[in-house]
């Protein structure tokens, strides 16, 4: 049985300014999230999409837990027009928070037209394409530097840290944590990239002994007097109510069998116990992932928005 769907698109960029291609590719991203979520999946469970931007090349990669989400993907990219306007002034936000520099903008207008130029090119599946390798070298004198630079400001940014976590937990609530957090990661990053936000790292479910509680971190960067941690707790706080899970049982279903059955969580029971103590299996995990057992332990967890520390950090993986 087939749990995953993945696959690689590639874009050459060679005549193009990188970091606008960059701008583009995370425009793109959230026009494609947009696309989703108007056919009525949860974006918490259907995978993960994820960009890279160099000089030559854009790439951007993805798996899916649904034949039908990759057909979407796949149709998606197949268009000549896929940049929803909308998302450029938020995700100049995070490519400031992602790079902790300035963008400058002398104008908006140039800056689309060649947003424009950009999303009309052919996007390559990459996973399937026939032809030969070959050297790409950037054609330097045709980009233009002066749309879209920055100014590195280090000073000007600050990481704040979201902590998850479920007290006096049961050896079942255990095991349904370690397959729901990642769950609880995507609809977090979700709500927080709506910030103009960047995820910095994440941290894999933790048992601490001294409360009987399971833990989570996930770490972003943003700019200095945007947010603060009190307005970012109030924006996740209806964390359970806003995923929704009832709603998306099929997608959850879909979900766990991935879960039981895929050759990522082959390694999992060195980490079940490596990080919580437990003997068990991905698929005694996904046993306790029910639609009502997961909208439980969702409404038990509790989230807190703190500064982010090293100790924190270092409880994180990149």
């Amino acid at each position: 049985m087939k749990t995953q769907y993945t696959g690689i698109y590639r874009l050459l960029i060679q005549k193009h300014n990188s970091d606008i291609v960059h701008l583009y590719e995370h425009v793109i991203i959230q026009s494609f999230k947009h696309t989703l979520e108007q056919r009525g999946y949860s974006l918490a469970l259907c995978g993960n999409l994820h960009g890279e931007t160099f000089r030559e090349v854009c790439f951007i990669e993805y798996m899916f837990f649904d034949e039908n989400v990759e057909r979407i993907f796949k149709d998606f990219m197949s268009n000549k027009s896929r940049m929803l306007d909308r998302y450029v002034q938020n995700e100049l936000e995070v490519i400031e928070a992602e790079s902790k520099s300035h963008l400058l903008i002398p104008s908006q207008d140039k800056l689309q037209k060649k947003l424009n130029e950009i999303d009309s090119l052919t996007w390559i599946d990459a996973s399937s394409n026939k032809e030969i390798a070959r050297h790409i070298a950037t054609e330097s004198d045709q980009i233009d530097h002066t749309i879209l630079s920055d100014k590195r400001s280090k000073k000007s940014f600050r990481d704040i840290a979201i902590l998850i976590g479920i007290i006096d937990c049961s050896v079942e609530e255990k095991l349904s944590f370690y397959g729901i957090l990642p769950i609880i990661y995507n609809s977090l990053a979700k709500s927080i990239h709506e910030l103009g936000m960047y995820e910095l790292s994440t941290s894999p479910p933790r048992y601490d002994d001294d409360y009987n509680a399971m833990t989570g971190c996930i770490i972003f960067s943003m700019k200095r007097g945007n947010h603060t941690t009190a307005s970012i707790q109030k924006h996740i706080n209806s964390l359970a109510k806003d995923m929704d899970i009832l709603n998306h049982q099929d997608e959850l279903k879909t979900y766990v069998s991935n879960y039981a059955h895929s050759a990522r969580t082959v390694s999992f029971p060195i980490d079940f116990y490596s990080y919580a103590g437990l003997v068990t299996s991905p698929s005694q995990v996904a046993e306790q992932m029910s639609a009502i057992s997961v909208q439980r332990l969702l409404e038990k967890c509790v989230i807190k928005t703190v500064p982010a520390t090293d100790y924190l950090f270092e409880q994180c993986v990149n």
